[in-house]
């Protein structure tokens, strides 16, 4: 995997610059990602067992 160093030094210089917003949200920003990474994991266990994969299917090394 590759990065472009000037995107992510634009990137930190953003994050940087407004950091007084990111710490009046962060707690909104915390929740809102671990809400919706608990969603994406029991959707997709889910239809996983719909769709009747097995677990050879599940773990592949291309995922």
């Amino acid at each position: 995997m590759h990065f472009n160093p000037l995107a992510t030094g634009a990137f930190a210089a953003s994050l940087y610059k407004h950091f007084q917003v990111l710490k009046k949200y962060a707690l909104d920003i915390i929740a809102s990602v671990l809400f919706g990474s608990i969603v994406i994991i029991i959707s997709s266990v889910y239809h996983a067992n719909w769709m009747n994969l097995r677990g050879s299917y599940i773990n592949t090394e291309y995922v």
